[in-house]
C-alpha cells in the first residue's frame, strides 16, 4: 500500500511529528489508566488522611501571592481534587485583575507507586508548556525534584507534589516567583 491507501509504514513521518504537548497528554492518560487500574484490583492504599485535603488557599494567601507575583488577586476559590492523581488533593485558584489565573495544586501522596506516577503526569504537563523562550529546565533547591517551563512548577517535595500554574513571569523564563511560591507552599505544608 501506498501513502494515499492511509498505510502508516508509509509515511512514518506523519506518526513522528506528535508534539511535545500531545505526548504530555498522552502520559496523563496513561498514569490515569494505570491508577484505575490499580485501585480497581485494590492494590493502592483508599484511606485518606483524617484530616482531610490541605486547604490551599490558607496554606498560601493570596496576600502572599500577590506580594510574590506584583499582581493584585481578585478572588480566590479552594476546591477538594476527588480522584487520580491524589484522592485527598487540593486547589487554589487566584484570580488576577490581568484576568490570568494562577492556580496553585498540592497533591499528597500515601505511598511511592503514587508519588511517582504524579509526579511524572505533573511534570508532563509542565513540559507540555514550554515554548523556545522559556523551555523545560530541572530545577534545584526546591524540593526533592523539580521542573519549570513556560506553564508553571512541578515539585516534588516528600510524599507531595506541588504544582503551580499561571505565573506570568515564568513566560519568560525566569521562574524566580513560582519558585518563591513552590517554596512557602511546601514549608506550609511542613515538607
Amino acid at each position: 500500500m501506498n501513502a494515499k491507501s492511509g498505510n502508516p509504514a508509509a509515511e512514518p513521518d506523519r506518526f513522528a511529528k506528535k508534539t511535545r504537548s500531545q505526548l504530555g497528554v498522552l502520559s496523563v492518560v496513561a498514569a490515569v489508566l494505570i491508577a484505575l487500574l490499580v485501585s480497581a484490583c485494590g492494590a493502592g492504599s483508599s484511606s485518606s488522611s483524617s484530616s482531610g485535603p490541605p486547604q490551599v488557599c490558607k496554606l498560601l494567601p493570596s496576600s502572599e501571592v500577590a506580594a510574590v507575583t506584583g499582581t493584585a488577586i481578585t478572588r480566590t476559590v479552594g476546591a477538594r481534587l476527588d480522584a487520580f492523581p491524589a484522592p485527598t488533593g487540593a486547589t487554589c485558584d487566584y484570580s488576577t485583575t490581568t484576568g490570568l489565573d494562577i492556580t496553585a495544586e498540592v497533591l499528597p501522596h500515601l505511598n511511592a507507586f503514587y508519588r511517582k506516577d504524579g509526579y511524572y503526569a505533573a511534570s508532563n504537563s509542565i513540559i507540555g508548556g514550554q515554548t523556545t523562550v522559556a523551555p523545560a529546565v530541572r530545577l534545584t533547591g526546591v524540593g526533592d525534584k523539580a521542573i519549570a517551563s513556560a506553564l508553571g512548577v512541578a515539585v516534588l517535595a516528600g510524599s507531595v507534589i506541588v504544582e503551580i500554574t499561571g505565573v506570568r513571569q515564568d513566560w519568560s523564563g525566569n521562574h524566580a516567583q513560582v519558585i518563591h511560591l513552590a517554596r512557602l507552599l511546601i514549608s506550609a505544608l511542613g515538607q
